[in-house]
């Protein structure tokens, strides 16, 4: 069976954004060479998709979704998955 892969080349995602909304805006990064221990800043990115899911998680159960959204940006790169990727 093939691993199924993840490709991105430049990818935005915005969970709970309001559009023309101001407010605090919460960013998240996401690179293959980051790693999960890190605290997914630009400069120390996360290195997995569920990495930066489960902050977004973490971030709305403690303090709840910041008015201006989160947003994960996702450096170009292969990301493999072990499992369907799931945001609910």
């Amino acid at each position: 069976m093939l691993p199924r892969l993840l490709g991105i080349s430049t990818v935005l995602l915005c969970v709970g954004c309001a559009v023309g909304g101001g407010g605090p805006l919460r960013a998240f990064y996401v690179a293959v060479n980051g790693l999960d221990g890190d605290p997914g800043t630009e400069a120390k990115p996360f290195r997995t998709l569920e990495r930066a899911r489960d902050a977004i998680r973490a971030l709305k159960q403690a303090d709840g979704l910041p008015r201006g959204g989160v947003t994960v940006f996702i450096r170009g790169g292969t990301y493999p998955l072990a499992k369907t990727f799931e945001l609910t």
